[in-house]
């Protein structure tokens, strides 16, 4: 092309690779230029692959952002640190799973990426990002290469809940396979809690197939039980039911199921639970 000819002409008469400005360099003028054929030139006058612009950046944050495989390949041949993060704390690999490309995200970590590098929001790993992304190819490649299926945030939060509240039944069972814990690392809740509240019976099943205890209590001493007469949903509480819920658990104020019920003017409930024989204390 013309832009290639005028820069390699520019470069064979003395022009040099050392940019006056400190906000970016060449090197990521030709990468963000989506030709690899200006980046291999910049290159091969020994420009700094390595360099960073003003956001902390280096020619290979811009290289995944252009979802240019050959300009990727092409800054990795030279030598580009893929572990390099920006002024926010985020590596190369962190935006080839927020843009989904899976040739990249396999490149880099071929290249020796960071499997459990986090980004600044919240502290996510990179397993977050694609169930957040409801990727299962992704969720599978991660895993495959040794992603901590377990990792939380700083919020508390694991894949596997992320999974539970955005109802991805697929990802849910793809975790649970592949080694997630059913042990929530946090007293507030449990999965089986998340899953009854969104209400999927498929995740509920899934759960409870792991051995969740079916009978676990929140912060405020409810059980899944509780929450599903709350949400009123009838459906789900035959499966309850079935893994062996008990109706009589009291909460922290000493609220046991039916009362909840009877609060919300619930009459399918109120029946259902009567006829469990429930000894309520109204």
């Amino acid at each position: 092309s013309k832009e290639v000819e005028i820069v390699d002409c520019l470069l064979k008469n003395g022009a040099s690779i050392l940019y006056s400005c400190e906000s970016s360099s060449y090197l990521h003028d030709a990468v963000n230029s989506g030709d690899v054929t200006i980046v291999e030139l910049i290159l091969s006058k020994g420009h700094d692959v390595n360099s960073v612009d003003s956001a902390g950046r280096t020619s290979l944050h811009c290289g995944v952002k252009t979802r240019n495989i050959d300009i990727l390949s092409a800054l990795l041949k030279h030598g580009a640190r893929v572990n390099i993060p920006d002024e926010m704390g985020k590596m190369p690999i962190n935006f080839a799973v927020e843009i989904k490309h899976m040739k990249m995200v396999h490149l880099l970590l071929d290249n020796g990426a960071d499997m459990n590098a986090r980004g600044t929001y919240y502290g996510e790993t990179l397993l977050h990002i694609a169930v957040k992304n409801k990727q299962i190819e992704m969720v599978q490649i991660l895993l495959d290469k040794g992603a901590d299926v377990n990792a939380y945030d700083t919020k508390k939060v694991t894949p596997l809940k992320l999974a539970i509240q955005l109802q991805t039944v697929e990802i849910v069972d793809c975790l649970l396979k592949n080694g997630a814990s059913i042990l929530y690392p946090c007293e507030k809740s449990s999965y089986l809690h998340d899953a009854v509240n969104c209400g999927d019976l498929k995740i509920i099943k899934l759960i409870m197939n792991k051995g969740h205890n079916v009978n676990c209590v929140d912060s405020d001493g409810r059980t899944p039980f509780h929450s599903v007469v709350k949400k009123g949903n009838i459906d789900i509480l035959p499966a309850l039911l079935k893994y062996g819920a008990s109706v009589n658990v009291p909460d922290k104020m000493g609220k046991m199921p039916i009362h909840v019920a009877v609060e919300k003017g619930d009459d399918i409930y109120v029946k259902k639970l009567e006829e469990k024989e429930i000894q309520n204390h109204l």
